[in-house]
Formats: C-alpha cells, structure tokens, sequence
C-alpha cells in the first residue's frame, strides 16, 4: 500500500516520462532485492544458530564426568 502512495505522488508532482517510469522502475527492483537478500541473510543466520544449539545439546549428552571428576582432574 505504501509503495501504491509512493508511486502515485511521485506521478503526481513529476511529470510521467519514460525517465521517471524507468527510475521507479529500477528503485523499485532494488528495493525488492534488497528485501529478499535481508531474508536469505536471517534465514541462514537463524538455521546456523540452531545447528549450534544441536551441536551444544549433543555436547552435554556426551559430558558424563561430575563436577569432582572434573576437578580432580586438574
């Protein structure tokens, strides 16, 4: 809705030229490909924060020494 308003006022105040439909044409395009790298961005940083958390909930099913093995060892 917003990106509707946008293009209307800027209609609106310039004139329509091919010039001006190539410009918010190609803001436009940034813009989207902005929005779907931030995406792909989250998208890998939250799957990556969940394979450390597998990782971390394997690490303690596998640490079976108590806190005095664990001292007496040092």
């Amino acid at each position: 809705m917003l990106i509707v308003i946008v293009v209307f006022v800027v209609f609106w105040v310039f004139p329509i030229t091919t010039v001006t439909v190539a410009a918010v044409f190609r803001a436009v395009v940034i813009g989207a490909a902005a929005v779907v790298m931030m995406f792909v961005f989250l998208f890998l940083t939250s799957s990556e924060g969940e394979q450390h958390g597998q990782a971390d909930e394997i690490s303690k099913e596998f640490h079976t020494d108590s806190p005095r093995e664990s001292v007496a060892r040092r």
